[in-house]
């Protein structure tokens, strides 16, 4: 469920004024943003960046980059994000220290598309992703034009374990289990395309499961 009106204005404020936001990179992104006990403040949005997925950008950051490390701020669900990241750049910050020109926002690729803002480049995910991702390698340059990023296949159904990783189960010190047995990829494999045939989100965009598959 998308925030409210009210709620995605008050969100943007508390990201503005938040100490952690001044003169900092800002990157938004997905996470449980009802952690928020009691009324939104700074103090409270500090503990959010402790919580996935924003503690889990934040431990990618590498160790040597000292200098001007980007701020990470869970905000909702996958519209919400994109709805705060426009509506924080629609908002007057003159007298802030917030600096638009410094905000970014990371999505997860799903099946359903996430529709964005008239003035954005690409309408929606779908369109990002393709034009992120060109022939299974990262178009670089669209990382230079862009501020929205989404992941390449991190939609749960499209990742399929590589066969080879078979001989890696075998040998490994510790027996790894799957329902009670070891690790069996071929079954494995069997199990999900089963699966598949019950998934309604599947069978409704099933083009765009098939692509994302075959990238």
């Amino acid at each position: 469920m998308s925030l409210s009106k009210d709620a995605l204005q008050q969100h943007c404020q508390t990201i503005i004024n938040s100490p952690h936001a001044q003169n900092k990179t800002v990157i938004l992104c997905e996470g449980n943003i009802q952690a928020v006990q009691g009324r939104a403040s700074p103090s409270s949005y500090r503990q959010l960046q402790k919580l996935p997925d924003a503690n889990f950008y934040k431990a990618c950051v590498p160790d040597w980059w000292q200098q001007k490390r980007p701020e990470f701020f869970v905000c909702g669900d996958r519209q919400d994000v994109v709805n705060t990241y426009f509506a924080l750049q629609r908002i007057d910050c003159n007298g802030t220290r917030f600096d638009k020109t410094r905000l970014f926002a990371i999505i997860d690729l799903d099946l359903t598309l996430c529709k964005f803002a008239d003035s954005h480049p690409v309408p929606d995910s779908e369109t990002l992703f393709h034009t992120l991702y060109q022939q299974g390698k990262i178009n670089r340059q669209a990382l230079i034009d862009h501020a929205i990023f989404c992941h390449w296949l991190n939609l749960q159904r499209s990742v399929f374990l590589i066969p080879d990783l078979q001989c890696v189960f075998d040998a490994y010190a510790a027996a790894v289990h799957y329902k009670n047995s070891s690790v069996n990829l071929q079954k494995i494999y069997q199990e999900m395309l089963t699966n598949l045939s019950e998934d309604k989100k599947i069978s409704k965009n099933l083009r765009i499961f098939l692509v994302h598959t075959k990238e």
